[in-house]
């Protein structure tokens, strides 16, 4: 049956006889047999029956045996089982991703094999902007990680794909899940061995559950009296710094008269002395409500029922989407957190499902 559709298709023929001798020249053997594209670790398996009409088609075979020709070569097997099945489905995301750079770093032809994948199932529509509604929130997370970190570390054109994707894990997962992802796709370009990739995926489940606050923001400077401040356009001026009389910047004019400029700085002082003084009285007072405060906070952590029991429950509070939604800046709705757990504990079936669409060598 194959043989009749070689001699009846030339261009498929070629197609199989370009499979065959790559494989031959990956050391590996390419078998056209079943309905998926695959390897064991041993051998390479396509479609026994692949499209008739297909102008792309010789482009994705010969990424898809680029790509499962890296398996076979980098890809350790032999890892533990995780813990939870999610981690492995993200293991298998960012292994794709240190394969191809690693065999595309080896061999250049190979970067250009992969991109050339991508492009390819991008017009097919295999790779795509999510659509606007029934989008699953574990696709959403899976395929920005993927897409993101295949834009990133092996330039592929998926900038605008990737960033529409990060949209609706926004929107779906909330923006901790998006940081938690944006973090892990930054981090996927230093694994140079599967078992990094299973260590890095472990981390990104650990702060999949419990996501870290985001980063502070840069403390101000503190604020410079006008004797000592400096405009920061001064430099883009044109003033030679040299010409600047540094000894007394606050004397803008230069032309003041010695005592009519201690009489500006007494003036000055008696101001500064004023403030300090409005501001000692301030902080005298916010002193006196902060011990109020606190003195009230004891008086009701002394009444005993009301404070033991609902601080309690709060600190002790073991569900899921509590401790989530208690971390600052976690403004997640409750749809977002069940999302999320939904993901965290997905079945096997359903992650084979999805990494299957998102993985490029199998969009065959």
């Amino acid at each position: 049956m194959a043989r009749k559709k070689i001699n009846t298709n030339p261009f498929l023929g070629t197609v199989r006889a370009v499979a065959a001798a790559i494989g031959r020249k990956s050391g590996v053997d390419v078998i056209f047999a079943g309905n998926k594209a695959c390897t064991d670790g041993n051998r390479i398996f396509l479609p026994e029956s692949l499209p008739m009409d297909d102008e792309n088609l010789e482009v994705k075979v010969r990424g898809f045996i680029d790509h499962e020709s890296a398996h076979i070569r980098f890809t350790d097997f032999g890892l533990p089982t995780p813990s939870a099945q999610v981690i492995h489905t993200l293991t298998n995301i960012v292994e794709d991703i240190r394969i191809e750079k690693t065999l595309g770093d080896e061999y250049a032809g190979c970067a250009v094999n992969f991109r050339k994948l991508v492009a390819a199932l991008i017009s097919e529509g295999k790779i795509s902007s999510p659509p606007k509604f029934l989008v699953d929130p574990v696709k959403a997370a899976l395929s920005y990680l993927s897409y993101g970190s295949r834009n990133k570390h092996l330039r592929h054109d998926l900038s605008e794909i990737s960033v529409q994707w990060r949209e609706t894990v926004v929107e779906h997962l909330g923006e901790p899940i998006a940081r938690v992802l944006d973090l892990a796709i930054k981090e996927v370009g230093r694994c140079t061995t599967t078992a990094d990739c299973r260590e890095l995926s472990e981390e990104i489940y650990k702060n999949l559950k419990q996501p870290p606050p985001p980063e502070p923001e840069p403390e101000p400077q503190p604020q410079q009296t006008s004797a000592s401040q400096s405009d920061p356009a001064d430099g883009l001026q044109g003033e030679d710094e040299g010409d600047r009389d540094d000894s007394n910047p606050s004397d803008a004019s230069g032309s003041e008269s010695g005592n009519g400029s201690q009489s500006d700085s007494n003036s000055d002082k008696g101001e500064q002395s004023e403030q300090s003084d409005l501001t000692s009285s301030d902080q005298e007072g916010q002193g006196k409500q902060e011990s109020d405060k606190q003195d009230n906070q004891q008086e009701a952590g002394s009444d005993g029922e009301g404070s033991d029991t609902e601080s309690g429950d709060a600190n002790d509070q073991s569900d899921f989407s509590s401790k989530q939604g208690s971390k600052d800046g976690d403004n997640r709705s409750l749809e977002q957190l069940q999302a999320l757990e939904e993901m965290l504990n997905a079945s096997k079936d359903v992650l084979d499902k999805l990494n299957k669409e998102i993985d490029v060598a199998s969009q065959i």
